[in-house]
């Protein structure tokens, strides 16, 4: 396991079940808080409430809990969960209709996002430290775990539905039944989402680069940059050893300085 992220962190074997089968706790703990009720049918908020609790709390531990100090990630999934609901619960209370889906309740999810990599660094450390190379191998990593679990969750649930579709030909119906059933739905949801990828499979996918041969990028064909491509390029260049980076397109320079990157998008200090 050359590319953990070092030797404190313990193989995991067994994370891709135990991460599938939390998921599927929380997916059939949101079907219970939701089943019966539909856009026509009263959502009681503190219901909504203990839903976004038991998605974030499960999301966020999911994506951050490792051997290594796992009570912490505990206590972090717990903790935002609260504070999402909280948010959802005190925001329904002065709307016309009670949802909890406003603003205030969507930038606090956005706030977990920025956490969950800052949390990972000060576990990794043990102390109020943001190394910039683990911060930033933190950040890219949750972003295509993250990405990678939702296409895998998508994948399956199209092939599950190929499986009931042939099985539906020869007159065996009782796959497609179980699908159309909401609570296997929302089961199937998390146990696919908990087990498709784990930091152990996202790290071994950087050998496959590190063994392409360049020193230069060409970004004269590209209009413009955003953070996440960003993050990625700067990843790239380091992993390939780039030394030289073509081309200005916009957003890069304001990026670039922001980040505190060099023209070769290398940690300027």
């Amino acid at each position: 396991m050359a590319e953990r992220f070092d030797s404190d962190d313990r193989a995991w074997p067994q994370r891709p079940w135990i991460m599938a089968a939390i998921g599927a706790v929380g997916g059939l703990i949101v079907h219970l808080l939701t089943d019966n009720y539909s856009y026509s049918t009263p959502f009681p908020v503190w219901k909504q409430a203990a839903t976004a609790f038991t998605v974030i709390a499960t999301v966020s531990f999911l994506l951050t809990v490792e051997l290594r100090r796992w009570t912490w990630a505990i206590a972090f999934a717990i903790g935002w969960g609260a504070v999402i609901a909280l948010i959802g619960w005190f925001t329904a209370q002065y709307n016309r209709v009670p949802d909890i889906m406003e603003f205030s309740f969507l930038s606090g999810l956005l706030a977990v996002l920025i956490a969950a990599p800052l949390f990972q660094t000060v576990r990794d450390e043990g102390a109020w430290r943001f190394p910039y190379a683990r911060l930033h191998r933190h950040a890219w990593t949750d972003a295509v775990i993250g990405a990678a679990s939702l296409a895998f969750t998508g994948v399956t649930f199209l092939l599950a539905w190929l499986i009931a579709s042939l099985f539906d030909v020869i007159g065996i119906d009782a796959i497609k039944d179980l699908l159309k059933e909401e609570w296997f739905g929302w089961m199937l949801a998390g146990f696919a989402f908990g087990g498709a990828l784990d930091r152990d499979a996202a790290a071994r996918l950087w050998p496959q680069v590190r063994n392409a041969a360049a020193r230069r990028l060409d970004l004269t064909a590209v209009d413009r940059v955003d953070s996440a491509g960003l993050a990625l390029l700067a990843e790239l260049c380091e992993r390939l050893g780039i030394t030289e980076v073509i081309g200005e397109p916009t957003g890069l320079a304001d990026l670039r300085a922001a980040y505190r990157l060099d023209r070769s998008l290398a940690f300027a200090g």
